[in-house]
């Protein structure tokens, strides 16, 4: 029985009974498999192992558990919803299914708020029946789920240093994901009582919000994803990734600024127009949990040994990104006194980069 990799409703690539792959239209493949030439393994051992959460994940074995499924397969977990995922329109179906794209998509269905609620609590659970929930495709390590509100889907994380993060980027004015705090009232819709928002509280967490940026026209390909592509194709990645480079430098001094210890290459990538295939730019900033830190620390995303202190003032010295309004801003409440001392150093040493 074969089987075929889909971009909404439309056959992208066969899967034979022989492993044998055919591509049926490149110009709708995903990032990371657009070659005329993938493989079985490109496809199983690839591309869907991005598609699973990671069992490390703050309340994964809960959520898993509850839907009676393998701790250490991710093949296993992402074929329970057809390899669905919130960052794009790809999925996986076998040639003798009738389901279609709006039974599996989860930008067009309801979630199972067992499922939510388990995902953020930590609150065992058995779930009953097989409602989409894309709290098993979901990336990261916080905790959190995804939830409907009037008609915007909108994640909810325990994740307090985003709150801080977000206001310093509203002030250098640099895209990025916006979070806020979530109300108690909201909190009530996912999960009853109030004994676990307490716990969170004490533990000098807050529970945060933000809307999501993709949608049935807009995917993201991440910084791994791309550089798979780069490798299909003979390109250097850095090369390709030279019409970006100002979003780069950004990202760079925020991410100084900021302490972010965490700049991973799954955390960082474009916006794909899922009609055309084409890449848009690179997507606003996102994931700051891990923000804060005053640590010497690596420049991430890049196969080199140089600092994130230089890669910033290199920066700095590129793109115009005003740090100095941040020694005008108050300490925002979820930052210690401590780290916002770290903070105004470090925008200290891009003021004064000319010293170095």
């Amino acid at each position: 029985m074969g089987s075929f990799v889909m971009y909404k409703d439309e056959p992208v690539i066969r899967i034979n009974d022989d492993y044998c792959c055919i591509v049926m239209n490149y110009d709708h493949l995903p990032i990371s498999l657009k070659t005329n030439s993938v493989t079985y393994d490109d496809i199983y051992h690839g591309w869907v192992e991005t598609r699973s959460l990671n069992v490390s994940r703050t309340n994964a074995k809960s959520i898993l558990a509850g839907y009676r499924l393998s701790q250490t397969n991710k093949y296993l977990i992402a074929k329970y919803f057809h390899f669905a995922s919130l960052s794009d329109c790809f999925w996986i179906k076998d040639d003798n299914e009738t389901v279609q794209w709006k039974d599996v998509s989860f930008f067009n269905n309801p979630f199972n708020a067992e499922v939510s609620e388990t995902a953020l609590t930590g609150r065992q659970k058995l779930f009953t029946q097989k409602m989409l929930s894309p709290e098993i495709a979901t990336l990261g390590v916080a905790a959190k789920t995804w939830v409907w509100q009037n008609d915007k889907l909108f994640l909810f994380k325990v994740g307090k240093a985003e709150l801080a993060a977000s206001k310093i980027l509203d002030v250098l004015e640099i895209p990025h994901v916006r979070y806020e705090e979530a109300s108690n009232e909201e909190l009530g819709t996912i999960a009853k009582g109030t004994e676990w928002i307490d716990k969170i509280n004490q533990a000098g967490e807050k529970i945060v919000k933000c809307e999501c940026m993709t949608n049935e026209k807009l995917s993201i390909c991440t910084w791994e994803d791309f550089r798979v592509f780069c490798a299909y194709h003979d390109k250097d990645e850095f090369e390709a990734l030279k019409p970006y480079s100002e979003a780069v430098d950004q990202m760079n001094i925020v991410d100084y600024v900021l302490g972010n210890s965490d700049r991973h290459e799954g955390n960082w990538g474009f916006f794909v127009d899922n009609e055309s295939g084409e890449l848009l730019g690179t997507h606003p900033l996102m994931d700051f949990d891990h923000a804060f830190s005053n640590e010497e620390l690596l420049c991430q995303p890049f196969d080199s040994e140089i600092s994130l202190k230089k890669a910033a003032i290199e920066g700095i010295s590129r793109v115009s990104v005003p740090v100095e309004r941040i020694q005008d801003m108050n300490r925002p409440e979820s930052v210690t006194e401590n780290q916002w001392k770290g903070v105004l150093s470090r925008v200290n040493d891009l003021i004064y980069r000319f010293s170095f």
